[in-house]
């Protein structure tokens, strides 16, 4: 599969995947029931037709018992994004060290809303940000405190 195919990355993440599975000498099966999905959606991941979400690539790791870093795949990325790859690393690592479920959901909320406001309008993103602190279980006082 070459580099600037779109679904590139998500296979190379699959192959990761695939290659911790075998380590572990797990089955797709095994691994699937340990994260509660079917043997297929492991295929799927593993032949990048399908993408992995952060919570399910956590749960993978955790069902792997390794890293979710060791889950990324390395790349050469050109100095100009190097930085922002990094940055991004860094927020994956400081995610995988939060142990409050709860904490760990308003995180993941912010960090899947903020895209919505690059894409809406600031009315609209916040609106989007309090469905998902909702979602998230987040109380309705503190949200509203949050997005006025």
């Amino acid at each position: 599969m070459a580099a600037n195919n779109p679904n590139f990355l998500d296979y190379k993440v699959g192959q990761k995947v695939r290659s911790c599975r075998l380590a572990k000498r797990y089955t797709q099966k095994d691994l699937a029931e340990k994260i509660g999905v079917k043997y297929w959606v492991i295929l799927h991941y593993e032949k990048g037709k399908r993408k992995i979400s952060i919570r399910r690539l956590y749960s993978i790791a955790e069902a792997l018992s390794v890293s979710i870093i060791d889950l990324i795949p390395e790349h050469t990325v050109s100095n100009e994004d190097s930085y922002l790859e990094s940055e991004g690393l860094d927020l994956v690592e400081k995610y995988e060290k939060i142990e409050n479920q709860e904490l760990r959901n308003v995180v993941y909320s912010l960090i899947t809303s903020a895209q919505a406001s690059k894409e809406n309008s600031r009315k609209v993103a916040r609106i989007e940000v309090a469905k998902n602190l909702v979602k998230a279980g987040v109380s309705v006082e503190i949200i509203f405190q949050a997005t006025n």
